[in-house]
């Protein structure tokens, strides 16, 4: 299903998006559709981007993942993606004093 979906958006870009701009409405609106998926897909889909070095998508797929996450605080990211906190309080503690721009 992810080879299919990487296709897709490849076939797209080469074909009926090709003499788009990165601006383009009708461009970004297919775009907004493709990357409509649950997580799981999200994230494999920007793993074989990765690896298939498609930068297109990779650029999309991490836009994607970053609005989801743009505003939120580590609790309210680790909820909206299901991530379980296995730091210890002091470990997590080290981490916000190490990491304070990121709270």
């Amino acid at each position: 299903d992810i080879l299919k979906k990487v296709v897709e958006f490849i076939e797209y870009e080469a074909g009926e998006g090709k003499d788009l701009d990165e601006k383009d409405e009708d461009k970004i609106a297919w775009q907004k559709v493709f990357i409509d998926v649950d997580h799981p897909t999200l994230f494999a889909l920007i793993t074989a981007a990765n690896f298939l070095n498609c930068t297109p998508l990779l650029d999309v797929a991490c836009k994607c993942a970053a609005d989801q996450i743009k505003g939120k605080n580590t609790e309210q990211i680790r909820e909206h993606f299901g991530i379980v906190n296995d730091f210890t309080p002091e470990e997590e503690q080290k981490a916000i004093e190490e990491n304070s721009c990121f709270d």
